[in-house]
């Protein structure tokens, strides 16, 4: 009996170890499967959140024109970008996946956003593999690749990026810049196998397709010359050493493609960032060099952020950056840059050596070349991770996945990893599912942000809960008396209880003094608080304290033209509220004297023939088609393109008369009333 037993036990164990041995090529796939099942299982509650900040600055561009209905308004959307100069048309395109009108629902562009993580989970797998089997092993490297592939999606950094919807774009870019590197892998194989016309095809394809792709998506795709640069240093020159043989890859494509792209892309970041430098300080409130100085403490940030995780991260807001203004303020400063320093020299000094960890630290840092060095963007963003920190866990996984003593344990230690990683994320998503917890999770990590501290009093005031929201922000006003975010917020918090005090009423005075209508949050707020059949809680004051709001505004002499064509609108949205309509009249024609443009024109028409009469209305059309002044250049070359679009199909000739029909119509109207009551 023992012995039939032990033949059975036999058979058994003979037969399940030639299933795994003919499963064990699919076994890397079918796991991949597993992992991006729990990875959407993680983000599933994030989808029941809302639309955030620049979401709704980005997003109605699919309405603007009466939605997406044929190929004339699909051109006019696709160039209303306002993120880039290029307009990032790929990734509005990808918009028109969830919803053709605006306003929409939040729930479709989420679900969207999570599986295009999930692709580039599966692109970043077949990366790793491709790349590992240059340099080791082929089962080890398909390992390694999924550990590495895992790890990168699971991690909760990019909560931040795939839950916010407009951040679809650096996701965009991530996912044709990994097409770009597969396409140049298989590249360099047809060159190398002789098939040099096959080569030339897949190099196009990866560098000037897929890089203007990226880039149309998001600017930093237009790096992908610099990052696949940094994988033929590392990686392919470790094969090629070892092989013995001369290059794979003949080194004119390698001059076309990476050397010259890449240069001229570190050449156009530089004169950009250096024509912009001057500016800096009055619209960000530091210079270049102490941006440079920065830097290199926020990427050591990243880094740690990226191998420590956790969820106390800043989320969104990055205000509260300490700027470097010395070498030694603050004291970290000089010893970033040093480590910096050492970090990228180590990694091209060993680059033959080992060319794993090279590979990761050279392309990190190369990803954050345009959005962490001399152009003038904000200091901090988590989401910029997101395609340089790609390759970062690679290392990690091959680490713990290749032969050696321990093996068991360290890829133990490798699935807890994941396991925790996975845990961290569902506990963030689940707090993106809840705009007032989530406001609370940032103003707890941002303390000393304006910016998160007046979103979640903002939050606190959509719950109902106003009494919160002056809690929070009126001893932060008191602190900080010139702040016009904790003002404008905390004087709504007030009017939302009723009554404002007047050290709120004084205190809100003096920031809209102090920050002019330069700053966006006061001209935002001072726009909803005059325009007419406003639901802002303070546009139900005394007209005299919204008189005195506008006019603290406005104390500042304007020489730049924005702010002259903003002064000049508050000056009519004020006299519209006053019931004066000539002077309403007189600051609109202003307005486009100083800036004439056609959507300012409509708006203000409508507001004239609406809240004063049509023939006030017909006056301000006249004045802005009769006008000798040139329409005013949109800000960005994608803007004046969709400008040029939309001249050219006539949009404005036709909306030009449609108007001035309603209104001969209205005026007709209103002339027969006026008869009527005078008889």
């Amino acid at each position: 009996m023992t012995l039939m037993r032990r033949s059975h036990f036999h058979a058994l164990f003979t037969c399940s170890t030639g299933v795994l041995k003919r499963l064990r090529p699919c076994l890397g796939g079918l796991l991949l499967l597993v992992v991006l099942a729990i990875s959407f299982a993680v983000y599933r509650p994030g989808l029941a959140g809302g639309f955030l900040f620049d979401d709704f600055a980005n997003l109605p561009a699919l309405g603007r024109y009466g939605g997406v209905r044929d190929l004339h308004s699909l051109l006019w959307y696709l160039t209303s970008g306002i993120a880039d100069p290029a307009g990032r048309p790929v990734a509005l395109l990808s918009f028109l996946v969830d919803a053709h009108n605006w306003p929409a629902a939040a729930f479709s562009f989420k679900r969207t956003n999570v599986c295009i993580h999930l692709l580039n989970g599966v692109l970043l797998w077949l990366v790793l593999r491709v790349l590992g089997r240059r340099i080791l092993p082929e089962r080890q490297s398909d390992w390694v690749a999924l550990g590495g592939a895992t790890l990168w999606l699971l991690h909760p950094l990019w909560v931040s990026t795939v839950l916010y919807i407009i951040q679809r774009q650096a996701m965009l870019a991530a996912t044709f810049s990994l097409v770009g590197v597969l396409a140049w892998n298989s590249a360099i194989h047809a060159f190398a196998r002789g098939r040099t016309k096959t080569g030339w095809i897949l190099a196009i394809l990866a560098v000037p397709v897929c890089g203007l792709l990226a880039g149309l998506s998001k600017a930093n795709g237009f790096l992908l010359p610099l990052l696949l640069w940094t994988l033929d240093t590392t990686i392919m020159a470790a094969q090629r050493a070892r092989a013995a043989e001369p290059s794979t890859s003949p080194a004119l494509a390698r001059l076309i493609m990476l050397h010259v792209p890449a240069v001229a892309v570190l050449a156009g970041i530089m004169v950009m960032g250096v024509a912009a430098a001057p500016g800096l300080p009055a619209e960000r409130g530091w210079t270049l060099t102490q941006r440079l100085m920065t830097e290199p403490r926020v990427l050591l940030d990243y880094f740690h952020l990226l191998l420590i995780p956790r969820t106390d991260t800043s989320g969104v807001f990055a205000d509260d950056v300490r700027v470097s203004t010395k070498l030694l303020q603050p004291w970290t400063t000089l010893p970033a840059i040093i480590g910096l320093v050492l970090l990228a020299f180590s990694a091209w000094r060993y680059r033959l050596r080992w060319p794993i960890p090279s590979a990761a630290i050279l392309f990190f840092l190369a990803g954050h070349v345009m959005e962490s060095s001399f152009i003038g963007l904000e200091l901090y963003f988590e989401h910029r991770n997101y395609l340089p920190a790609m390759l970062l866990f690679w290392p990690i996984a091959h680490v713990c996945l290749r032969t050696g003593p321990l093996l068991i344990y360290r890829v133990g230690a490798l699935s807890i990893s994941c396991c925790l990683l996975a845990a961290l994320t569902l506990q963030l998503t689940h707090d993106w599912s809840n705009p007032l917890a989530l406001a609370d999770r940032w103003a707890a990590v941002n303390p000393t942000s304006a910016r998160a501290q007046s979103y979640a009093a903002t939050m606190e005031m959509v719950a109902g809960h106003p009494e919160l929201a002056i809690q929070r922000l009126a001893p932060l006003s008191r602190l900080v008396p010139g702040e016009i975010q904790y003002a404008v917020v905390l004087t709504s918090a007030y009017c939302e209880m009723g009554h404002v005090p007047d050290l709120a009423l004084q205190s809100t005075i003096g920031a809209l003094r102090h920050s002019g209508l330069q700053a966006d949050v006061a001209y935002q707020w001072l726009v909803k608080l005059l325009v007419p059949g406003s639901t802002e809680p303070c546009a139900g004051l005394p007209t005299t304290v919204l008189h005195n709001f506008a006019a603290s505004s406005l104390v500042r002499e304007f020489s730049l033209i924005e702010p002259r064509s903003r002064a000049y609108y508050i000056r009519g949205l004020l006299a519209l509220k006053e019931k004066k309509c000539p002077s309403a009249l007189d600051a609109f024609k202003k307005r486009l004297d100083v800036q004439r443009r056609p959507e300012a024109a409509q708006s203000e028409i409508v507001l004239l023939a609406t809240h004063c009469s049509a023939r006030d209305g017909i006056a301000l059309l006249d004045h802005y088609q009769t006008s000798a002044q040139p329409i005013a250049p949109a800000p960005s070359p994608a803007l004046r393109l969709r400008d040029w679009l939309i001249a050219r199909d006539g949009y404005w000739d036709t909306e030009w008369e449609r108007l001035r029909d309603v209104l001969v119509e209205d005026e007709k109207h209103e002339t027969d009333d006026e008869r009527i009551r005078t008889q």
